[in-house]
């Protein structure tokens, strides 16, 4: 009991696993104060930590007159523990914006009100996403991040100051993979209406 006391009342005045919940449209954050503590550890080293986030549907029932609720997800490489997570209906930019800022500002009460971001970010297709995690952890639009991509990698000096974004290699190569079989199918189907037309002919 007493180990469970002190998981959920935090030392450093993140109490609990609930840190925000509204209704409409439905979101709630859920970090403890242990995983703050664990991001801070891991993001403080001199190489950084990388963040794998990502988003799946059918996990909690849908709400009437709301959108599909996805469930988000920050998970820490290297241990697979997310340090983060949070429900919503809302998936525009903004709103993952707004959740991931809450976390990040939670970390940074913690470090004596001294920012500290992810070295990396691996996250799938979605711009929301991909915009969201710009936002919140560089303030950039992704043209200023292309912007300063292009120009670190045209500069040997320049170094890296923001946090990176990579896209999943498994979200990579299922695209590359649904795009292929894509193809092939329509290749075949075109040879078949030929061979077809050929023995009416």
């Amino acid at each position: 009991m007493q180990s469970f006391r002190s998981a959920i009342l935090g030392e450093n005045g993140i109490n609990g696993y609930i840190q925000t919940l509204a209704v409409d449209p439905f979101h709630v954050t859920l970090f403890t104060d242990r995983q703050v503590s664990l991001f801070l550890r891991t993001a403080r080293r001199p190489e950084g930590c990388t963040i794998h986030f990502d988003s799946t549907g059918s996990v909690v029932r849908k709400f009437e007159e709301q959108k599909d609720p996805y469930f988000y997800c920050c998970i820490l490489a290297g241990v697979d523990i997310p340090v983060f997570e949070f429900v919503t209906t809302d998936h525009r930019k903004l709103s993952i914006r707004d959740k991931l800022a809450i976390f990040l500002a939670a970390c940074q009460q913690v470090n004596n009100n001294t920012p500290v971001l992810p070295k990396v970010v691996v996250t799938d297709f979605s711009y929301a996403m991909i915009n969201a995690v710009l936002e919140a952890c560089n303030t950039m639009t992704l043209k200023d991040y292309l912007r300063a991509t292009f120009n670190t990698l045209r500069s040997s000096t320049t170094v890296l100051t923001f946090t990176i974004i990579a896209l999943c290699n498994a979200h990579m190569l299922k695209a590359i993979s649904n795009r292929f079989v894509a193809i092939i199918i329509h290749i075949l189907y075109k040879h078949f209406q030929f061979i077809f037309c050929r023995i009416h002919v």
